[in-house]
């Protein structure tokens, strides 16, 4: 206080929380003497200033709930104290962060904290939530505080299958694979805490395919193995169908479980051969169809699938068959058609094999058998072999076979069937048409040392008609008394039969030294009986006669010519040179040495033992 003026002033800081007013008692005293005195109360109330800030009590603020509890539940009634007063001491509670999800509520006036929405533990298991309180002063003065929820599980939850889609799952295996080899691995997750999350897995059901196949050896892993003692087979069944079941160790509730199917398709391993539908194909075609003619088809099926299923053929042939010449199989169809025109003549039958092959990485492959048999078409004409003849025949000897026409025809049945005609007209000439035997007409006599010429055609009797080129028979008449020598011979025709060749030789080498080329040729052959009597043979290339038992005694007539080779007698307008009677080996000719054989034909001259003229028979 100043003592002149008494003017009170603030000595000090004031702090109105610690002292909210003063009394001070006040003195006057005057100069006088005695100085007199008076005195006066006055009584000093401090004004608030907010100087204090908000504090929180009753911390900590924390809980534990569970995540299934009911809302909305009061948690905390959030307390704090201020020391200034009035406005400055009126507070104000808010959240400052923690509350992203809208879970809490705070009254700003109460203090009242409470929970609004469900808690998900395994979304958030844990709210750290920062609250301020703030006094009304100017400038405001805060405190800050933690509030701690901590969110206990419960068995919410079911296991949830990673990768199923609308509850299926699919794993592939090879066939071939072995016991213990795992299919595939199912995951499932819970998000629940401890053995509420904690999951098993269980193969409950097989809905496709055969029981027991696959097992899941160990529950708490979801791996799906093949089973002990089994061998996998697709081609028996290709896929399965199997439940399993996901559970967890929740006791409140009890366990909470998820199914769903898996299914298990068989990847193809090439164990499988193709397998044709027959072990032997066969097939008749004509020898006269065209080239790409389908012949017929063969079939493999192989029950491996895709590349391993897909089969090829291939023709596998015999050592030194033709077969390829003619046929070509379609390498995917298995149409075996004609890649040349058959001619059955040639071949009238194939057989070779037809191999599949599969399309695996290592090929597997079977074979079957094909037997082409080729049907005859009548497609070859008649040929003579020879197709031209030389015949020597006395002018008067009629009914005699001159000669036997020989056609042959590759072809069959009614196409191999030859009957033989006249290609021009011979008048004193007759034609058997079936037996091809040419004989002079009886009672015809041809012009002594003549030359004909017939020429004749063989006809098959197939459809169409086949006719040959014509052949040619070159007919030379003789005078039988000037031309036709004899000889006796001790021997049965069937001897003498085997030994024609040597005949005609031996007598040929007699003649030789005088006609270089000469050619001797047997006309017919005589069987002579005891009594004299004679029964005529045609010349060995006739028909043989039943041997005798009258001695064999026989007498060879033949004519003998200078031109041995018929390729010279194609010139039917040169005559034939025959030697004559009078040019004969003496021992033939000498009427005087003969064997003591009366005559029995006027043709027949000069008759000897075989010994006689030097034969070796």
């Amino acid at each position: 206080m100043d003592p002149t003026t008494g003017a009170i002033t603030v000595g000090a800081l004031l702090d109105r929380e610690t002292l909210a007013s003063y009394v001070l008692i006040c003195k006057a005293i005057d100069q006088g003497a005695p100085a007199l005195t008076g005195t006066a109360t006055l009584t000093v109330g401090i004004n608030d200033l907010n100087d204090n800030p908000p504090v929180f009590i009753n911390e900590p603020y924390a809980d534990t709930l569970l995540e299934n509890v009911t809302v909305p539940i009061s948690l905390f009634t959030m307390a704090a104290t201020d020391a200034d007063q009035g406005v400055n001491a009126r507070l104000l509670f808010s959240i400052v962060s923690g509350n992203g999800q809208a879970k809490f509520h705070l009254d700003p006036v109460t203090g009242v904290f409470s929970l609004v929405a469900t808690l998900d533990r395994d979304t958030t298991p844990s709210y750290s939530v920062v609250i301020k309180v703030t006094d009304g002063g100017s400038p405001a003065l805060t405190d800050q505080t933690t509030v701690s929820v901590t969110v206990l599980d419960v068995n919410d939850n079911a296991p949830a299958f990673v990768a199923a889609v609308n509850g299926l799952m699919t794993f592939y295996i090879g066939e071939s694979a072995s016991p213990g080899d795992v299919v595939g691995s199912l995951v499932a997750l819970d998000p629940d805490y401890g053995n509420n999350g904690k999951v098993s897995y269980t193969l409950n059901d097989t809905l496709v395919g055969t029981d027991n196949h696959f097992v899941i050896r160990d529950v708490s892993q979801g791996d799906i193995s093949v089973n002990n003692g089994i061998s996998l087979d697709r081609e028996k069944v290709n896929n399965y169908l199997l439940v399993v079941i996901a559970c967890d160790a929740g006791t409140d509730p009890g366990p909470l479980c998820t199914q769903v199917q898996v299914n298990v398709l068989l990847q193809d391993a090439n164990d499988n051969r193709p397998i044709f539908d027959q072990i032997l194909y066969q097939a008749d075609v004509s020898e006269d169809k065209p080239v790409d003619y389908v012949v017929l088809q063969v079939v493999a099926h192989d029950n491996d699938a895709v590349n391993n299923g897909a089969v090829a053929y291939s023709l596998k042939l015999p050592s030194g068959s033709t077969a390829a010449q003619f046929f070509v199989i379609h390498p995917s169809t298995g149409i075996v058609s004609l890649k040349q025109q058959l001619d059955r003549e040639t071949t009238d039958r194939f057989s070779f094999n037809v191999v599949a092959t599969d399309n695996g990485n290592t090929a597997l492959s079977s074979s079957t058998s094909v037997v082409i048999t080729v049907k005859d078409v009548n497609d070859n004409a008649p040929t003579f072999n020879p197709d031209f003849i030389v015949a020597a025949v006395a002018y008067n000897d009629d009914n005699k076979i001159l000669s036997t026409l020989s056609a042959t025809d590759p072809d069959l049945e009614a196409g191999s069937k030859v009957t033989y005609k006249f290609y021009k007209k011979a008048d004193d000439f007759e034609l058997e048409q079936n037996a091809g035997t040419v004989k002079v007409i009886v009672g015809r006599q041809l012009k002594v040392d003549s030359t004909y010429e017939l020429q004749f055609v063989a006809a098959d009797n197939g459809y169409p008609t086949m006719t040959s080129s014509p052949a040619r028979l070159r007919v030379d008449a003789f005078d039988s008394n000037t031309k036709l020598l004899s000889v006796d011979l001790s021997m049965s025709e069937e001897q003498f039969a085997a030994k024609t060749a040597l005949f005609e030789s031996s007598m040929a080498k007699q003649y030789a030294t005088k006609y270089p080329k000469v050619r001797v040729i047997i006309y017919d052959v005589i069987r002579r009986t005891y009594d004299g009597s004679t029964s005529t043979t045609a010349a060995p290339t006739g028909r043989k006669k039943r041997a005798t038992t009258d001695g064999h005694r026989i007498t060879v007539r033949f004519f003998v010519v200078q031109d041995s080779a018929d390729g010279e007698l194609t010139d039917t307008s040169k005559a034939r040179s025959f030697v004559p009677n009078s040019d004969a080996l003496p021992a033939i000719t000498d009427p005087q040495k003969t064997s003591g054989c009366s005559s029995a034909n006027a043709n027949v001259q000069g008759r000897r033992p075989a010994a006689s003229v030097g034969l070796p028979l």
